[in-house]
């Protein structure tokens, strides 16, 4: 269970990271052509995250019952925490937010102030995706350790 999760893990680090830095490019598609763009993006990003998300967050809650020698159960539960954050944020303002978006550019040529917020606040999601896959790395190392140790001694 541990190894699929930090697989997953690092997958959703992955896929955060790409769609944090794509939402820089919604600033060069203007007027009409941005609603056909977003929803094209809005798409694919559901396609290819949200599953996968929803099953790290059950690897991640199942690893509370099952947990691998050598992790204490206060890391299992520090992951289960950040995930479930995430996936509140995710809820109630950024994938929100993500679906409510309908230009990144003013008529005036300027950035609209919503996108630039949603572009802000969304580096506190890449933070925590990005700091559960750390967490499930370091119990990944705890866990090789014990391992090492139990063979050993």
């Amino acid at each position: 269970m541990l190894l699929i999760t930090l697989a997953l893990s690092w997958n959703g680090t992955g896929n955060v990271w790409l769609t944090q830095l794509s939402w820089s490019l919604f600033a060069y598609v203007s007027g009409p052509n941005f609603a056909a763009y977003h929803q094209a993006w809005w798409i694919g990003v559901q396609l290819f995250t949200l599953p996968l998300a929803i099953l790290v967050y059950v690897c991640a809650i199942v690893q509370l019952r099952w947990r691998p020698a050598g992790v204490p159960a206060w890391m299992a539960w520090v992951g289960v925490g950040m995930r479930t954050a995430m996936n509140i944020l995710t809820v109630v303002w950024f994938g929100a937010g993500q679906a409510r978006l309908t230009q990144a550019v003013l008529p005036d040529g300027s950035l609209d102030p919503f996108y630039v917020q949603l572009v802000q606040t969304q580096w506190v999601r890449v933070a925590l995706v990005t700091a559960f896959a750390l967490l499930e790395l370091w119990m990944t190392i705890r866990w090789v350790r014990s391992l090492r140790d139990s063979t050993s001694g």
